[in-house]
């Protein structure tokens, strides 16, 4: 997705969008929007705008009003060879280092899974699996990095990329990473965002020793059913594993969980809890998160054919209820509780998950934050499953709620405290916003 600010002459702006909210963006004030990928696209548009020059109808994947109707131009096929792309300008490198920010960097495009509630599945413009996710060479990504090192002085980087580990990325494509950055003496530290199905030993170790120091994985669930509905490749002992191999190489670990969707049940939420007392030492963004149902992905079809969904009015999801009675009072309690204090869980993992930059000890005093959260958050699970279960009505659960967060207060007090002196101490600022899907 690529953004253009404002121009003049009565241009607004130019916005790429993915094929779902095109008309959206056009009826808010945009001129154009562009479905899918734009760089083979860009020069001709910019031009065919600001100097009038070209038929925007001669422009793959342009969405235009005309005369208040919507023109769709087809789309092209996106780039194969990403080696062939410029590397992107770096106007604000030296803003995200002021702010002690990890330099963003994208080596691939795309993901080969199929969950049923993605929208990277649903936004691919060819759902064949050869063009579903596409990489830059090892050479390449290195070359950026080194521009990035030498130039600019970056030191940390966020691979953006939807899966870091795809395709023919094994065991000796992680060695190639790793002698390549030693060769060239880069010493780096690195984030990414993987899959828990494709982690071995023979990826994970030359990764360690390269600089990978956190990443996110999808786990998502902790049920083998609930896994299954998801459409998800990995099995619960698969994501064990994936997160004691992680926790052996020191990589900190923050693990994208979804607990509820319509059919959530009572027996997959106490998996759920077994599951997280049991992996300890990885973190998450709260206890209380739920499958979204965003335009376009399988999972929104789905509810739509079975007419559970409703718009919620304000942002690109639809709404949709829990089935299970008892499940629902498990879920409208994990999201009471947690909105309560989400500002300081959001603060506190930011650090990790962003993250900043922070020496090997500020690390490990942020997650030990986490830790302290997810102890919360996993104390008043069992206590709602325990009070849900043996109670078949509703009427004491604002109350369970309200005794929880009172005798919790002092503890989040404490804890945002504590990374207050953080910040301080790293001279690093928190700049986060309110979660809005809560």
């Amino acid at each position: 997705m690529f953004m253009i600010p404002k121009v003049s002459m009565g241009v607004v702006s130019l916005l790429g969008v993915g094929p779902f909210h095109d008309l959206d963006f056009l009826q808010a004030g945009f001129n154009v929007a562009v479905r899918g990928e734009a760089e083979h696209i860009i020069a001709s548009l910019v031009e065919a705008m600001v100097n009038d020059k070209g038929n925007l109808n001669e422009i793959p994947g342009v969405s235009y009003l005309d005369s208040g109707i919507l023109t769709q131009v087809p789309t092209s096929s996106p780039a194969t060879n990403l080696d062939q792309l410029a590397f992107p300008s770096r106007d604000t490198v030296e803003r995200a280092i002021a702010y002690k920010d990890y330099v963003h960097m994208c080596t691939s495009r795309g993901c080969g899974a199929y969950c049923i509630f993605c929208s990277i599945f649903a936004f691919a413009l060819d759902g064949s699996r050869h063009d579903r996710w596409r990489q830059r060479s090892v050479g390449n990504v290195i070359d950026e990095i080194e521009v990035l090192y030498h130039q600019h002085g970056v030191r940390h980087f966020k691979f953006v990329d939807d899966s870091f580990i795809e395709g023919n990325r094994d065991a000796e494509w992680a060695r190639s990473f790793r002698d390549g950055l030693l060769s060239r003496k880069l010493q780096i530290r690195f984030r990414t965002q993987v899959r828990a199905d494709v982690l071995t030993s023979a990826i994970v170790e030359p990764l360690a020793e390269a600089g990978w120091f956190s990443t996110s994985v999808g786990i998502e669930n902790g049920s083998s059913t609930a896994l299954k509905r998801m459409l998800k490749t990995a099995t619960p002992e698969q994501n064990r594993n994936a997160l004691q191999l992680l926790k052996e190489y020191g990589v900190y670990v923050q693990m994208g969980m979804i607990l509820f969707d319509p059919f959530t049940t009572m027996a997959e939420l106490w998996e759920n809890l077994e599951f997280l007392e049991e992996e300890s030492w990885a973190v998450y963004k709260g206890i209380f998160t739920e499958m979204f149902a965003a335009e376009g992905t399988p999972f929104t079809r789905k509810l739509q054919r079975k007419k559970l969904l409703e718009s919620d009015g304000k942002t690109q999801n639809y709404h949709y209820e829990v089935q299970d009675k008892l499940s629902k009072r498990v879920y409208v309690l994990l999201k009471m509780w947690h909105r309560s204090h989400s500002r300081v869980f959001d603060w506190v993992i930011d650090s990790i998950t962003a993250p900043k930059v922070l020496p090997g000890e500020g690390y490990k005093r942020v997650h030990c934050l986490c830790l302290k959260l997810r102890e919360l958050d996993v104390r008043f699970f069992r206590h709602v499953l325990q009070h849900v279960s043996r109670s078949d009505t509703d009427i004491h659960d604002v109350k369970v709620l309200n005794e929880a967060i009172c005798e919790s207060g002092h503890c989040y007090i404490q804890i945002e405290q504590e990374i207050a002196t953080i910040y301080v101490e790293y001279g690093l600022e928190y700049d986060g916003v309110v979660n809005p899907f809560l």
